[in-house]
C-alpha cells in the first residue's frame, strides 16, 4: 500500500480517536507505537501527524514528541469569536436562501433533542447539536464559508473538556435552538442572531470555566 494511503488511514485513526475523546488534551502520540501496532514504517505516521498538527489537532512538544492539543483559554476565546463570526452571519445567508430541506432538517435536529434529553445520552445530543450549526452553515450556501467552518469545527470541538452536562442544562440548550429554529423560520434575523450569540457565549463560559478547573490529561 502506497504511503500516501497509509497516511491518510493513520491520519482518519488518530483524528477519530481525538475526537471521541479516546485520546484526551494532553495524551502523548508515539509514532513508533503506533507504527508497530499497524505494522507499517514510522514514514506515513510522522506524515499523518504533521497533518494532524496542521489541522490544530496535536502539537508537537519539546522532548515529549506529539500530544493531543492543549487549548489556553485565550485560544478558546479566539476560537469563539471565528465561530460565533461565521454562524451570525450564516444566519444571514440561510434566511435568504431558505428551502425546505433546510428548514425540515433544523426542525428535525431539534425534535430529535427532547427525547435524547429523556435519556440523558450525551455523545448524541451533542452529535444533534452540531448538525444543527452546520444545516445553517451550509443552507447558507456559501462553499468557503462552509469549508472554513468545517476546517475549524474539529478545534472547537477538542477544546471542550469531556465533562458530563447535568439534565436541566440540556434543557436550556433545547430551550436555546427552538429560539434560534423559531426566529430563523420567521425570518427574523435580528431575533436569530441574538438567540445564536446568546447561546455560543453561554457555551463559551461553561467552557472557559470548565477549562480552568480542569488540568490536561497524561498517561
Amino acid at each position: 500500500m502506497k504511503n500516501r494511503n497509509l497516511t491518510s488511514i493513520v491520519f482518519d485513526d488518530i483524528r477519530k480517536k481525538i475526537l471521541n475523546y479516546q485520546l484526551l488534551p494532553g495524551n502523548r502520540i508515539s509514532d513508533t507505537e503506533i507504527a508497530e501496532t499497524m505494522n507499517i514504517s514510522r514514514s506515513p505516521v510522522r506524515q499523518a501527524l504533521f497533518r494532524l498538527a496542521e489541522h490544530g489537532l496535536i502539537e508537537s512538544r519539546h522532548n515529549r514528541g506529539f500530544i493531543v492539543k492543549v487549548f489556553s483559554a485565550k485560544e478558546i476565546e479566539d476560537l469563539h469569536v471565528l465561530r460565533e463570526a461565521l454562524e451570525l452571519s450564516a444566519i444571514d445567508l440561510v434566511i435568504e436562501n431558505m428551502t425546505r430541506e433546510t428548514a425540515q432538517g433544523l426542525q428535525h435536529a431539534v425534535d430529535r433533542l427532547k427525547p435524547l434529553i429523556d435519556q440523558n445520552n450525551l455523545a448524541e445530543i451533542t452529535n444533534i447539536d452540531w448538525q444543527f450549526h452546520n444545516l445553517i452553515i451550509k443552507g447558507g450556501g456559501n462553499t468557503l464559508m462552509i469549508e472554513f467552518y468545517r476546517s475549524l469545527q474539529d478545534r472547537i470541538k477538542i477544546s471542550f473538556p469531556h465533562l458530563q452536562t447535568p439534565g436541566p442544562a440540556m434543557w436550556e440548550i433545547y430551550d436555546e435552538h427552538k429560539q434560534i429554529l423559531d426566529n430563523i423560520l420567521y425570518k427574523n434575523t435580528a431575533g436569530a442572531k441574538y438567540a445564536m450569540s446568546s447561546h455560543l457565549r453561554g457555551a463559551l463560559e461553561i467552557n472557559l470555566t470548565a477549562t480552568r478547573k480542569q488540568k490536561p490529561q497524561t498517561p
